[in-house]
């Protein structure tokens, strides 16, 4: 939902609008749904719901060519009544907040390059009420690129590596590669 800019825009319109600096609100809900087993290592359901708030602001200083974005999120967790086998155990959650800071460049209109950082703090889990000690504190910074490869096509690569983290917690590097096509 926008808060300011961005207007809704027909297709046509679209086509020759100029970006605009906006801010918006996003709404995430996780479901708990999928067959949860507690015996098992892997679930395709977490067995409880999620609530992911965010509100962004993003800045375009030249039409579209600069964007310095911003995103606040917070992620709320309902109790897992179920987290071992036989039921005997819950799993909480305390909420986990986010923050998401990208500064992108276009260098041509079907090209673009970015800088990326991410800071998660929050998050720790208690099972049973005894608290797991494992609360995020972490920053990630990150670099990517996109390439549009036709119209509604992107192919987008991405680098993230953990920077700052509590003692404990294994180093991280993601390396990601998107194919995107709009219908």
């Amino acid at each position: 939902m926008n808060i300011f800019g961005g207007p809704a825009l027909t297709k046509e319109q679209f086509r020759s609008f100029v970006p605009e600096t906006f801010s918006s609100f996003h709404l995430f809900v996780a479901t708990p749904l999928g067959k949860y087993e507690s015996a098992a290592p892997l679930n395709p359901s977490s067995n409880r719901w999620t609530f992911f708030p965010t509100v962004n602001y993003s800045y375009t200083p030249d039409e579209g060519w600069t964007w310095l974005e911003t995103y606040l999120s917070t992620k709320v967790f309902t109790t897992n009544p179920d987290y071992r086998v036989g039921g005997a155990s819950s799993l909480t959650q305390k909420p986990l907040f986010l923050a998401e800071g990208h500064a992108s460049r276009n260098l041509l209109p079907t090209l673009w390059v970015s800088a990326d950082a991410y800071y998660n703090v929050g998050g720790e889990t208690s099972i049973d009420g005894v608290n797991q000690d494992n609360a995020a504190n972490t920053l990630r910074l990150g670099a990517g690129m996109g390439l549009s490869l036709w119209s509604g096509a992107d192919l987008m690569l991405n680098y993230e590596r953990v920077v700052a983290k509590p003692m404990g917690q294994p180093d991280a590097q993601t390396v990601r590669m998107t194919i995107r096509q709009v219908w």
